[in-house]
C-alpha cells in the first residue's frame, strides 16, 4: 500500500509540467473555503439584522393591542352603550394597526365600533390560545366575527375584543423567497403566522461545497412572541454559477479578492435599491390612468395619474413600496418629475380635445418642500399648452408635512391657475381640521367610506360627513367604488360627485383611454379624425 501510494505521488509530483494544475486546484479550493466563510458570515449579520426588524414589527403591533386592551378595559361604560362605542371608536382610530375594536359577553362578538351593536353576536372560535405572560387570548384568521366575510386576527381580553388590521404585518410579507419563518409563542405551542419561501431551490450548482443551512430563534423581552428564521441558501452555492466560476478561476489570495469583488458586485447590482434608481435614471417607469366619472350621466370627467414599476428581477413592484424607497434613497421627486412630462405628453391631446377633462396628479411631501417644483410644473404645463385648470394636484392627508407648509402650498398653487384636491380624506389625523385650514377646490373620499355601504350604520357616518362637506361648494370624489350597489347608493346621496374603482373600470393605458372616451362620452367622436396618444 505505501508503495503504491509512493509510485503515484511521484507520477504526479515528481512532473514540474504539473505544478501549474496543482496551484489551480489548491487556489480554487482555498478561494471557495475562504468565500464560502466570508458570505456565510455576511449573510448571517444580514440575516440577523432582518430578523430584528421583523421582530419589532410584530412588537409595535402587540404594543398597539397592549394599549388599545388596557385603555378600553379600565372604563366605568355599560359595554356597547353609546358612550362605550365612542371610546373604542376614539380609540380604533387613534392606532393604525387596529381593525376593530368590540365587546364580549358570553362568548360572542356583541358590538363593535365600526359596525356598532351587532343584529346577531358572533360566536368566538374554539380554537383559541391565552397566553399566560400576557393574560390575552389569540384566535388565528377567525371569520364570521362581523358582518363582512374576512378573516382577521383576534386578541380577547376581558370583555374586549380587538381586530388586528390586516396590514398590521405588511412587512412580514415582503419576506425573501430564501427564507422560512414562523412567528410564534414563546414555548412553541402557537403559531401568530406562518412565512414560507423556496428554500427547497437552489439557484447554484453543487461542485464542491454544500448548502450551509442557518438557523435563529429571537424573542421579545416583553412579550409572548419568538421568530424563527431558517435559511438553506447561506454559502457559496447561493451565488449565480458565474459567479462561482469568477471565484474558482481567480484562486488564491488573489482569487479570493476578486472573487469577493464579483459577489458584492453582483449583488449590490440586484438590489432593490439599485434596480430602482437604474429605472428612473433609464425613464423605465410607466403610467397608468384611472378614469373618474360622473355619477349624474356616468360621463369620463377625469383620470388619477397611477406610476408603475415592472423589473425583470422583481417582476410588477406595488406602488406603495417602492414610493416609500424613492423617499428613502432621495429620488422620489425625480418620480414625480417623470410623472408629470410623461402624463402631459400622453394626455396633451385628450385634454385640448376635452375641456371639461381634469388630470389628477399626486403630490408628495418632497414636492411640498421644494420651492421649486411650482416652476418645473409650469414650464412642462406651457411646454404642452394645457389649461392649469384641467390640472388636479393631490395633497394626500397622510403626509407628515405641517399643515401650515401644506396650506402655503395649495395657496400658491391655486394662484398659479390649478386645482387643489384633498386626498384619501378621513385616513390620517387631520380631517376636519384641513377643512378650514388648507384651501382646496376638491375632496377625494377613502374607499374606507365606500366599502360596505350596505351597512345602515356605515351609510349613516357618511351621510353625516357629506352634511359637513357639500355645503362648502367643492368636488366631491369617491374612490374604491367595485359594486354597483355602491355606485347606487353613492348616487342617491349625492348625484353630483364622481367616482372611481373597478366597477367603472381598471387603471389604463393612454392609448386604452382615448378608446374608452370614445365609447363613453358623445364628443369622443372628434378623435375619429385624430390619432390617439401614444
Amino acid at each position: 500500500m505505501t508503495s503504491a501510494f509512493a509510485n503515484i505521488r511521484k507520477r504526479f509530483w515528481g512532473k514540474k509540467r504539473l505544478f501549474p494544475l496543482w496551484g489551480a486546484l489548491t487556489g480554487v479550493l482555498v478561494t471557495g473555503g475562504i468565500t464560502q466563510l466570508v458570505t456565510g458570515y455576511c449573510v448571517r449579520i444580514d440575516e440577523r439584522e432582518y430578523a430584528g426588524r421583523l421582530l419589532r414589527q410584530a412588537e409595535e403591533v402587540a404594543t398597539q393591542l397592549s394599549v388599545v386592551l388596557r385603555s378600553v378595559s379600565t372604563h366605568a361604560f355599560t359595554p356597547c352603550s353609546e358612550d362605550d362605542i365612542n371610546l373604542m371608536r376614539e380609540q380604533n382610530w387613534a392606532y393604525n394597526l387596529v381593525q376593530d375594536i368590540g365587546r364580549v359577553s358570553q362568548g360572542k362578538v356583541i358590538c363593535t365600533a365600526s359596525w356598532g351593536v351587532l343584529k346577531q353576536p358572533a360566536s368566538l372560535p374554539d380554537d383559541g390560545y391565552y397566553s399566560a405572560q400576557n393574560n390575552v387570548t389569540f384566535y388565528r384568521q377567525a371569520s364570521g366575527l362581523l358582518p363582512v366575510n374576512n378573516r382577521l386576527d383576534v386578541v380577547v381580553k376581558g370583555d374586549t375584543v380587538v381586530f388586528t388590521s390586516p396590514s398590521a404585518l405588511k412587512e412580514l410579507y415582503l419576506f425573501r423567497p430564501d427564507v422560512d419563518a414562523r412567528l410564534t409563542t414563546k414555548n412553541g405551542k402557537y403559531t401568530f403566522q406562518t412565512f414560507k419561501g423556496n428554500t427547497q431551490e437552489n439557484s447554484g450548482v453543487n461542485l464542491l461545497l454544500p448548502d450551509d443551512v442557518f438557523y435563529q430563534r429571537i424573542c421579545s423581552t416583553r412579550f409572548d412572541i419568538c421568530l424563527e428564521m431558517n435559511n438553506t441558501h447561506t454559502g457559496v452555492m447561493s451565488l449565480p454559477v458565474l459567479a462561482l466560476l469568477l471565484i474558482f478561476l481567480a484562486g488564491g489570495s488573489v482569487g479570493y479578492l476578486a472573487g469577493f469583488s464579483v459577489y458584492a458586485r453582483i449583488n449590490r447590482l440586484n438590489s432593490m435599491d439599485m434596480r430602482l434608481k437604474k429605472a428612473i435614471f433609464n425613464r423605465e417607469l410607466f403610467l397608468e390612468y384611472q378614469p373618474q366619472f360622473r355619477l349624474s350621466d356616468q360621463r369620463i370627467v377625469g383620470a388619477e395619474i397611477l406610476v408603475r414599476w415592472h423589473d425583470v428581477v422583481f417582476g410588477n413592484v406595488s406602488p406603495e413600496f417602492f414610493i416609500r424607497l424613492a423617499e428613502r434613497l432621495g429620488v422620489y421627486r425625480n418620480i414625480t418629475r417623470f410623472v408629470i412630462e410623461q402624463a402631459l405628453h400622453d394626455m396633451s391631446l385628450i385634454l385640448a380635445s376635452h375641456p371639461d377633462f381634469s388630470l389628477s396628479i399626486n403630490v408628495g411631501k418632497h414636492d411640498i418642500s421644494d420651492y421649486n417644483f411650482i416652476g418645473f410644473l409650469n414650464e412642462v404645463v406651457d411646454k404642452y399648452a394645457v389649461n392649469r385648470r384641467q390640472i388636479k394636484m393631490e395633497i394626500t392627508e397622510k403626509t407628515d408635512v405641517n399643515y401650515k407648509l401644506i396650506a402655503e402650498s395649495a395657496r400658491e398653487l391655486q394662484r398659479q391657475g390649478y386645482c387643489v384636491s384633498l386626498d384619501d380624506f378621513g385616513t390620517g389625523v387631520a380631517n376636519i381640521h384641513w377643512l378650514t385650514e388648507i384651501p382646496f377646490d376638491e375632496i377625494k373620499l377613502d374607499k374606507y367610506f365606500v366599502r360596505g355601504l350596505q351597512d345602515t350604520f356605515k351609510i349613516k357616518m357618511l351621510d353625516a360627513l357629506l352634511s359637513i362637506i357639500i355645503p362648502l361648494n367643492k368636488i366631491i370624489v369617491f374612490e374604491g367604488i367595485e359594486k354597483a350597489e355602491e355606485k347606487n347608493i353613492i348616487q342617491q346621496m349625492y348625484s353630483a360627485a364622481i367616482g372611481q374603482g373597478w366597477f367603472y373600470s381598471r387603471s389604463l393605458s393612454a392609448r386604452a383611454l382615448a378608446v374608452l372616451l370614445m365609447e363613453k362620452n358623445v364628443d369622443g367622436v372628434r378623435y375619429l379624425h385624430k390619432k390617439p396618444p401614444e
